[in-house]
């Protein structure tokens, strides 16, 4: 069952909209803060509840769905918990399949993304080099030493890939 199209567009508005201040915090203070990510979940659910059953469903399954996949990345690839919660939200709000373009497309516009704030922090050729030496390692079956929480690079804020994976979902699969 579709959404009207009021209620539609107001969930890809607001989703939007917490996605530029998502992107801005953690651009300018590597936050995302839970004021935004929590309060926007919840509103996205209960939108979506007024549109019925299986709206709620998408809304819920798309929230913990989100969760997990940001739990993962958590876990395997040093994202904040901001940027976790932040995929739950893209989930509340769209769903599972704008949710899983979102961070398929989020991931493509993450590489170049971190390409610039590897240079931008002069951090371009050591973390290059690290990369080569945890390569090399691991081929010779010695492990790599993974990353380390110390690391000169540092973190990227990852809320802008997400942004940008958000709106080339929707733009190429249509907002559903």
């Amino acid at each position: 069952m579709a959404r009207p199209r009021v209620i539609s567009s107001v969930l890809m508005v607001l989703m939007f909209a917490v996605l530029v201040v998502a992107s801005t915090t953690d651009m300018l203070y590597r936050k995302v803060f839970n004021w935004l990510t929590v309060p926007a979940a919840l509103v996205a659910i209960a939108l979506n509840a007024t549109q019925g059953w299986p709206a709620l469903k998408q809304s819920g399954s798309g929230l913990l769905i989100g969760l997990a996949i940001g739990i993962v990345f958590m876990l395997f690839f040093r994202f904040g918990g901001g940027d976790a919660k932040l995929f739950a939200v893209v989930g509340a709000f769209a769903g599972p399949a704008i949710l899983a373009y979102t961070v398929l497309y989020g991931a493509v516009a993450g590489l170049p993304l971190a390409l610039i704030v590897m240079y931008r922090r002069g951090v371009f050729g050591y973390t290059l080099k690290n990369f080569g030496f945890n390569v090399m390692h691991r081929a010779m079956g010695a492990g790599g030493s993974g990353i380390d929480a110390n690391s000169r690079a540092g973190r990227m804020p990852y809320a802008l890939a997400i942004l940008i994976g958000a709106v080339v979902a929707v733009l190429v699969e249509g907002w559903q």
